[in-house]
């Protein structure tokens, strides 16, 4: 089977190079295209987008996505309003963002199941080991940070490239500033 490979023509330069200066380049597209070039491309590039399938169980991808749209809504709507949080709030938020998420699937049963009582367990630990910590407070999250850097290309002229991302929490402890990466669970 030939690998397929795209002709690196004047238009697709100049579609690149507007992706790099207005949009710019965030983590995830730079991890899309080191797995790969081509999904990078059709995705970013000419704007195809992959079908979604539907499946009976939820995939990793969404389990993280419906974990994340809960520390979202947990910061947003309890933590930056100073508004108390208990084991309730997080089970109700739980719940409510499946039902949004999920589109329907049953969780009575089967794989469903057991990732809905393991978010659940993962979410009311996280939500203890918060409330433990003497002097937290969420002030700020869902933040896009932007730097841009001078990039010489090819033919002698340069642009200026934009580089993002978007920060999931930034929270104060005590005298010191932390960001939280909600995926990898990381804090700088």
């Amino acid at each position: 089977m030939a690998d397929l490979s795209v002709p690196k023509t004047d238009s697709i330069r100049a579609d690149l190079i507007t992706l790099l200066t207005t949009k710019g380049l965030y983590p995830s597209y730079l991890n899309q295209f080191i797995s790969c070039s081509m999904r990078f491309y059709f995705s970013r590039i000419v704007n195809i987008a992959e079908e979604e399938e539907i499946e009976e169980k939820m995939g990793a991808a969404e389990f993280g996505s419906w974990l994340h749209k809960v520390l979202e809504r947990l910061d947003v709507e309890y933590y930056l309003k100073g508004n108390p949080v208990d084991e309730s709030v997080v089970k109700t938020l739980l719940e409510e963002e499946f039902a949004v998420s999920m589109k329907g699937r049953v969780i009575e049963s089967g794989m469903n199941l057991l990732l809905y009582d393991l978010a659940r367990k993962l979410m009311l630990d996280f939500h203890r080991q918060q409330s433990e910590l003497t002097g937290l407070h969420v002030i700020g999250t869902e933040q896009t940070l932007e730097t841009f850097l001078t990039v010489p290309l090819h033919d002698g002229r340069s642009i200026r490239v934009r580089i993002a991302g978007k920060i999931d929490r930034i929270e104060r402890l005590g005298d010191r500033i932390r960001i939280v990466d909600y995926k990898t669970g990381k804090v700088d």
